[in-house]
């Protein structure tokens, strides 16, 4: 997926620089997932060949569960 939210991503070894629609600059880390806060409904991620991947914040919640039998 794309998204409208991130204009130009410009990615260094593990981070990337990104700038977003309100021409405001960031630097994230590649696979970390971020919020920009003119939109907290969406969950943005910078993958390793610099694509802007995004999905619902609903959709990216998870719930932990144990792993104990």
């Amino acid at each position: 997926m794309s998204s409208r939210n991130v204009t130009s991503v410009a990615r260094s070894g593990d981070q990337a620089a990104i700038t977003d629609a309100d021409g405001v600059d960031y630097t994230v880390g590649v696979n970390q997932a971020f919020i920009i806060s003119s939109n907290p409904g969406t969950v943005l991620l910078i993958s390793p060949g610099s694509a802007v991947m995004s999905m619902s914040l609903a959709q990216a919640t998870a719930v932990r569960q144990s792993l104990k039998g």
